[in-house]
């Protein structure tokens, strides 16, 4: 009998790390929890049974704070994804050379100005503590399949709740008695974060509300910095109403209340004094739905994405399996109660026989060939790789039909025919190694037409063309 397994979350809040279950109620909601300082230590020293308790469990998601984070922007106009990825994960290497994993933790999406003009988004994680961190889940088997912060979950959460939050700068406040957290986001993508603690007394909350509206409008500064725009607007969810005029007078800005947003502030208080800004989110919030700005490991996202054509597999073969089957118990019949006669049709029966299982046996051959292919998008990100900056694509075609094959072309800037040649040698020796064509790709393969144009660099432009088969 097939189990599922118990889905989880992992929450990283002020030092520690706590395994949640979402649709757990009152205290047992937290299954464990451990000390980031002995998980990340060299030496760790971590109790075997907290382990061993969420053996088998599913980590859904890991939600980290958000300064563990971090984002660019850049003009990009093809939306190719192996040439896409390409080109993010040169840039995050340039960034941080001696921080390897920053590589395989990123995600990005195409985003339009106003004027029309595309821009690649790129969002990754970039905390050394979150590399440790992670492969430490990946031993235990608890590697989260999405990566994400409070703010990000909080993002579609206020679209959805509040009317034109989409549009021009807003900020949101999630007033607690211990705590203050502080959002701003412009033209609903959220921008950076603050968290402020404090001690509220609820006789007399408006004591704290000074340093609050001091920590708003010095981050207001760093907000028109980054957005090139100003705050229109305020949302504060707290369970104390009378904070919101309050607190639009001292901001000179509108404030507006959203404490429909939670259902019960008692119960959400006392859990964020654990999870902090998580404890303010529902069970379905946490469980991280596919509108949330995320990030998985490459190579558990390619198996993760895999997963449903593996069932569709599964499903067709075990249909095929049931047909077959009952194909044979029905000839078997019909054998056995002598509805065929032998004697006189003996012969081309079997003959039919033998015919079907040359059709049999040609079609497994189709199949076994067709399975020998190479995926197009391998064939593309490993052409991808070969690219440097001397060279400019213009034209990609992929063939995969009877002769599979690849042709491209370009633009290559040199100073010489001499370096002409080095660059197109290693370009070739590259493609030979990453995409193995049949035969060997050689420089007299290579189409080189003389553009007569110098670049602004003082460099020579050639025009150039390939094909490579599969």
């Amino acid at each position: 009998m097939l189990t599922s397994q118990k889905k989880i979350v992992t929450v990283v809040n002020e030092g520690m790390v706590y395994f949640i279950d979402p649709k757990a109620q009152d205290d047992a909601f937290i299954l464990a929890s451990f000390d980031m300082a002995q998980i990340v230590a060299d030496d760790q020293t971590i109790d075997a049974s907290a382990t061993n308790m969420l053996s088998g469990c599913c980590n859904t998601a890991l939600i980290v704070p958000d300064y563990w984070f971090d984002s660019d922007s850049y003009q990009f106009q093809s939306t190719k994804r192996p040439l896409v990825e390409a080109f993010i994960i040169r840039k995050l290497k340039e960034k941080d050379t001696n921080q390897t994993d920053i590589s395989v933790f990123f995600d990005y999406i195409f985003l339009h100005s106003q004027d029309d003009e595309q821009r690649l988004f790129v969002y990754y994680l970039q905390e050394p503590t979150a590399f440790r961190l992670y492969r430490f889940l990946a031993e235990h088997n608890l590697q989260p399949h999405r990566i994400t912060t409070p703010a990000f979950i909080w993002e579609p959460k206020l679209k959805q709740h509040i009317d034109k939050f989409d549009q021009g700068g807003k900020g949101f406040i999630q007033l607690l008695p211990h705590c203050c957290f502080l959002y701003f986001f412009f033209d609903g993508a959220f921008i950076f974060s603050r968290s402020l603690p404090m001690t509220i007394n609820e006789d007399n909350p408006i004591d704290e509300i000074g340093s609050v509206t001091f920590e708003i409008n010095q981050s207001l500064h760093l907000f028109s910095q980054k957005a090139k725009a100003d705050i229109d607007e305020f949302f504060l969810l707290t369970s104390q109403d009378d904070l919101t005029d309050r607190l639009a007078e001292m901001l000179g800005r509108p404030v507006r209340s959203c404490a429909d947003l939670i259902t019960d502030f008692s119960i959400a208080t006392e859990t964020s004094r654990l999870l902090g800004p998580v404890g303010m989110l529902d069970a379905s919030d946490v469980s991280v739905s596919s509108k949330v700005h995320c990030v998985t490991h490459r190579s558990l996202k390619r198996e993760l994405d895999w997963k449903p054509v593996q069932r569709v597999g599964m499903a067709v073969a075990l249909f095929l399996l049931v047909l077959l089957g009952l194909e044979t118990l029905f000839l078997s019949r019909l054998a056995s109660e002598n509805m065929i006669p032998l004697a006189t049709a003996g012969r081309p029966y079997a003959l039919e026989r033998q015919q079907q299982i040359r059709d049999y046996n040609q079609a497994l051959d189709e199949v076994l060939q067709e399975s020998q292919k190479r995926a197009p998008h391998a064939v593309l990100d490993k052409f991808a790789q070969t690219l440097n900056d001397r060279i400019q694509p213009q034209e990609l075609v992929l063939e995969l039909e009877s002769a599979p094959s690849l042709t491209f072309k370009g633009i290559v800037a040199a100073e010489s025919p001499e370096n002409l040649k080095s660059t197109l040698a290693i370009f070739a020796e590259q493609l030979n190694q990453k995409c193995h064509p049949q035969p060997l790709l050689k420089i007299p393969d290579i189409t080189i037409e003389d553009l007569k144009s110098t670049a602004t660099d003082g460099t020579r432009t050639y025009a150039i063309k390939l094909r490579l088969f599969l």
